[in-house]
């Protein structure tokens, strides 16, 4: 991914371990500002504090030879301001934690509205959350088969119906949804997992149908396995 705009914004869910945590490292050191999202808030906050601690342009670049000093011009840089509407961040942290529970439509719902508040509109969000509960499907408990589908499947859909709006608005956005080659060909002993992840990609499918309508200047909607 191309270095973005120093103000770009990008959501990761799922982002304290695993390939989400190794995504919003990288987006971070590509220049995004970005919001971490999971269920411990110990975790978000310390991955914040790492991002945080890597610098707003991510890896040292060489330091160049130094220049002799040139005489002191007073200077005026005039910024745009952004819109109260869209986000004004008064903190100066460039990357945040948010603890959700992204199978509570209201978790999800004030996660997005934190997001935007202290960072602003986003325009990258990738659902890396994902959770496993391998066993066969007759000997697979109802509640187990609920909080498969509610992470892995209708948590990607909330966060989707929350940041697209945002999307919307900047007129450009990217959404990668974390898939799994389970979701495709299936594997005995992971037949929810499987189900989750095949309709994550019917979901990513319809949703770019859906947002290619929407004559944008740039949106994708994509998914990775």
């Amino acid at each position: 991914m191309q270095a973005a705009r120093s103000d770009a914004v990008a959501i990761v869910t799922g982002g304290t371990r695993g390939i989400g945590a190794a995504i919003a490292k990288r987006l971070a050191q590509q220049s995004f500002r970005v919001a971490v999202l999971a269920r411990s808030e110990r975790d978000v906050a310390q991955v914040a504090a790492n991002l945080n601690n890597l610098g707003a342009h991510g890896p040292t670049s060489p330091v160049a030879p130094a220049s002799p000093p040139s005489p002191r011009v007073p200077t005026t840089t005039t910024r745009p301001e952004t819109p109260a509407s869209e986000g004004n961040p008064a903190s100066a942290a460039r990357h945040v934690g948010i603890a959700c529970d992204l199978r509570n439509p209201e978790a999800v719902q004030r996660a997005i509205a934190a997001v935007k508040s202290q960072l602003g509109l986003a325009s990258v969000l990738v659902n890396a959350a994902g959770i496993v509960s391998d066993n066969l499907l007759v000997k697979t408990p109802h509640a187990d088969m609920a909080s498969v589908l509610e992470t892995n499947l209708v948590g990607p859909m909330l966060t989707c119906k929350e940041v697209v709006p945002h999307m919307l608005r900047l007129r450009s956005g990217c959404i990668i949804n974390i898939g799994s080659v389970v979701g495709l060909v299936g594997n005995p002993g992971q037949t929810v997992y499987a189900a989750s992840k095949a309709g994550l990609v019917g979901l990513t499918k319809s949703l770019a149908l859906e947002l290619a309508s929407q004559h944008s200047r740039q949106r994708r909607v994509t998914w990775l396995h």
